[in-house]
């Protein structure tokens, strides 16, 4: 009798191999492909690279993305195992290149705008910047690198409704980007050497030329339309385009294309309503909304036609670009910032031009190149006139951090002196040494400087300073000392933004619609100051045990909501860990973990990759008592699940499903009818 003989496996292999992200500093790009052989011999250990420029950097099918990459190429390899032990053949990706910035918007141009400039609908905190995980004012939606499909959840009429027939494309075809407006979503789909942009949501007109999407380089957003550029020159001569309601720049002009022939696009940059696009030569065309910088003034227009422009940041109604030199031209509504006093034009040219500019919602904030000073313009009671006591501070100059939330401004000086200023309930008032006050909402007595111990705000951050100076040899005592040493710290800084290196540590200011947060850190991480002000429903009260796990962890990131704060930390040798503090559960804000159901604050308590958050559109005018505007937080976790809760989500765990009958999936999944793969992310 011949004894059975087995027929042997088939090797084991890959196919469809991508990387899952923008190559940004900072984010996390995620390697993602097909397994082929999974009925007939299925997968077992595959193994991963990731080389930057052909030097092996990691084996993990995830990959932060740092400074060292830049201007280098990213390339991921799986190499397919069978459960049998057949090894397969490696196959690769095609390469990503790290650039400086998203799509050629610089991280302090990002920060310092008003309305965030990397292509997701947010503000006050940038988010994460790998556009894996995204979201309009009212939805999220994310790539799950396993199932490899689009899933998408929160409230109809904010992009969680998406077409039949973009489910059953980019179930076929899996995206590896997404972008944001307040009530759209965009994602664009990788096609060999060139690609796909599919748009949905309430801003998106139906029947388009979907050849108008196609080799896209990059994508950016507004409140109510996409912009896009080209990755050459189209066969009918243009380099840009734009997709969305006309109102807001969903349309580009004939006379923008002609102008941009000769030279190509650099990068477009938006307010809520308009879009402005900056060219390789450093020239500047608008449109969108003329009232909110669609139109540039004829003042503004011969400004910058003696300018090659660098730098533009924007607020919500109004734009200021600036040059290498410190020249600067502002353009868009009045009001707002789109015109410049003279006496204050005069103040910032006559002290060198402008180092850094940073914006709130209706208001600019000018550092000066020279003695780094600080000057401000737009609305009067949203941040553009300074109180006394921030006008005598930023008059005095050595201005190192600056900080901007809705209505309000945050300075501090390199000695350490800090003030605010703007609409007073909503941050613009720094609590001094000892300040109690009423709580804006209930009238009750709150102690603003529980934070601080016995000390306010302002000589809590004037110690911090103080403190490091005198570590690094300056006798504090002496204050011409003090200031000599204030000034070098000043003069040697390139720009002023919401963070500083000093000594061996560094201090953080961050900000949301109505309260300011800083965190002094050392050079390990550990908090040495934490200090809140503002609303106190809003993130300007933090209960002292919060307090006291931050100032006892080591705090790796920190986002906001509208109304709350989320902060990422390692706690001993747990990493992961995630707090908040703000508007609660029952303001419709995310700034309590929620008790119900249990598996949320167990996943909460570690393995916390990333936060991310649905920003609601703010009131374009400030109000005694902050109305609850119902925004939310995001998890990611490193075991590939989803931790949702907070005013317009079903507090949740969200899995991506692995079958395809899955009842909670947020994109129905469709028969791909690969008989015998599996899409793969682990």
């Amino acid at each position: 009798m011949i004894g059975h003989i087995q027929k042997p496996h088939a090797l084991p292999t890959a196919s469809d191999v991508i990387i899952l992200g923008e190559a940004v500093v900072g984010g996390t790009l995620k390697g993602s492909y097909l397994y082929d052989n999974e009925v007939e011999n299925p997968e077992g250990g595959s193994s991963y690279t990731w080389t930057v420029d052909s030097n092996v950097v990691s084996t993990a099918i995830e990959l932060r993305v740092i400074e060292d990459y830049v201007g280098k190429e990213i390339i991921f390899t799986v190499t397919p195992v069978a459960q049998a032990g057949e090894i397969g053949q490696p196959v690769s990706s095609d390469p990503k290149f790290v650039e400086v910035g998203f799509q050629h918007i610089s991280d302090e141009e990002n920060a310092n705008s008003f309305m965030k400039q990397h292509g997701n609908f947010s503000f006050y905190t940038p988010e994460p910047s790998d556009r894996i995980f995204v979201s309009t004012g009212g939805a999220f939606s994310l790539i799950d690198g396993g199932t490899r499909n689009v899933y998408v959840r929160g409230q109809a009429d904010y992009g969680a409704v998406v077409p039949e027939s973009i489910k059953t494309y980019l179930v076929n075809n899996p995206a590896s980007v997404l972008y944001s407006t307040e009530r759209d979503f965009a994602a664009l789909v990788p096609h060999g050497r060139t690609n796909q942009l599919l748009v949905w949501g309430k801003n998106m007109p139906v029947n388009q030329d979907l050849t108008k999407w196609r080799n896209i380089r990059a994508v950016y957003s507004n409140r109510g339309a996409f912009a896009y550029i080209y990755k050459e020159l189209s066969s009918d001569n243009k380099w840009i385009g734009a997709i969305g309601n006309a109102n807001f720049g969903g349309n580009v002009p004939d006379h923008i294309h002609l102008k941009l022939v000769n030279d190509p696009p650099r990068a477009v940059y938006a307010t809520l309503d308009a879009f402005a696009v900056l060219t390789e030569k450093g020239r500047i065309y608008a449109w969108g909304n003329a009232a909110s910088g669609g139109s540039i003034s004829s003042s503004a227009q011969a400004l910058l036609d003696g300018m090659s422009t660098r730098r533009i940041i924007s607020n919500a109604s109004a734009f200021c670009a600036i040059d290498d030199s410190g020249s600067f031209a502002t353009w868009g509504d009045a009001d707002t910032g789109g015109t410049i006093p003279a006496d204050r034009l005069e103040n910032i040219l006559d002290d060198g031009g402008v180092k850094s500019i940073v914006a709130a919602h209706s208001a600019f904030c000018a550092i000066t190149n020279g003695r780094g000073k600080a000057v401000s313009w737009g609305g009067p009671d949203r941040g553009g006139d300074m109180n006394a006591g921030s006008a005598q501070l930023a008059a005095r100059g050595n201005i190192v951090m600056c900080k901007a939330i809705t209505f309000a401004f945050c300075l501090v000086n390199a000695s350490g002196q800090a003030d605010a200023w703007g609409y007073a309930a909503w941050g613009g008032t720094l609590p001094p040494s000892g300040s109690r006050t009423a709580d804006v909402e209930t009238g009750e007595s709150t102690e603003i400087g529980v934070q601080m111990a016995s000390a306010g705000v302002k000589d809590a951050i004037r110690d911090i300073f103080l403190t490091k100076m005198s570590k690094a040899g300056v006798d504090t005592d002496d204050d011409p000392s003090v200031q000599r040493a204030a000034q070098h710290l000043s003069s040697a800084m390139d720009r002023v933004s919401n963070k500083i290196i000093i000594e061996d540590g560094y201090v953080s200011i961050y900000g949301n619609d109505a309260s300011f947060f800083l965190v002094a850190q050392d050079e390990d991480g550990f908090s040495n100051q934490i200090l809140v002000w503002g609303q106190a429903n809003g993130g300007g009260s933090m209960r002292e045990d919060t307090r006291q796990a931050l100032m006892a962890s080591q705090i790796t990131s920190v986002y906001c909501t509208n109304g709350a704060y989320g902060v990422i930390a390692k706690q001993g040798r747990t990493e992961g860990v995630v707090t908040v503090w703000g508007a609660t559960l029952a303001d419709l804000d995310a700034g309590e973990i929620p008790t119900t159901p249990p598996e949320i604050a167990q996943k909460l308590s570690k393995g916390i990759v990333e936060l991310y958050s649905i920003k609601r559109m703010p009131a374009p005018f400030p109000q005694p008592v902050r109305p609850p505007i119902d925004p939310s937080f995001a998890a990611r976790h490193t075991d590939g699940s989803y931790v949702l809760w907070g005013g317009n989500v079903d507090n949740q765990v969200f899995v991506p499903p692995e079958h395809e009958s899955h009842a909670d999936a947020w994109v129905s999944k469709i028969d791909r009818s690969h008989v015998g793969k599996r899409h793969r992310y682990t």
